[in-house]
């Protein structure tokens, strides 16, 4: 049996999760937000699409959501194409200390990221960086269809 579903946030103000089997509610609820994600069991990924400014709360928010459902440990596609970070180097070492401190629990998946088409900062490299520092595989991509290929044979 295959389950798929689709996961969304409100706002971080919010502060409140929801899990919809109907992709179309969740399109209109997250129209607005800069990361949306959907999971899949069979095989089990998570993919997470940027699109325009991202926060330190809206990377916090997926992270929190990853944890929470016990997502960690499958493979991961992040799409960045179309999405900017607006992180200052604080919001990028807090991440990381969150990001470290997910990863000493419990093992973590491996990750294809596919890079901003408008170039990456500095805050993006440091953040990639922090990333990486887990023990799983990872690998940055510039287009999604060889980031795709990669995740679906990577070992969750």
């Amino acid at each position: 049996m295959v389950r798929h579903f689709v996961a969304f946030v409100l706002p971080a103000a919010t502060g409140r999760c929801y899990t919809r089997r109907d992709a179309d509610i969740a399109l209109a609820y997250r129209r607005n937000m800069p990361l949306h994600w959907t999971a899949q069991s069979n095989p089990p990924l998570v993919t997470i699409v940027a699109e325009g400014d991202v926060t330190k709360a809206d990377v916090e928010e997926v992270l929190a959501f990853l944890v929470r459902a016990d997502l960690v440990r499958w493979r991961k596609l992040f799409d960045a194409r179309n999405g900017q970070g607006i992180l200052t180097p604080e919001d990028v070492e807090a991440i990381g200390v969150r990001i470290r401190e997910a990863t000493r629990t419990q093992d973590v998946g491996p990750l294809a990221f596919v890079m901003p088409t408008g170039g990456e900062k500095p805050e993006l490299r440091r953040m990639l960086g922090l990333v990486a520092a887990a023990q799983r595989p990872m690998r940055l991509f510039r287009r999604i269809a060889p980031a795709r290929r990669w995740i679906m044979k990577a070992e969750a």
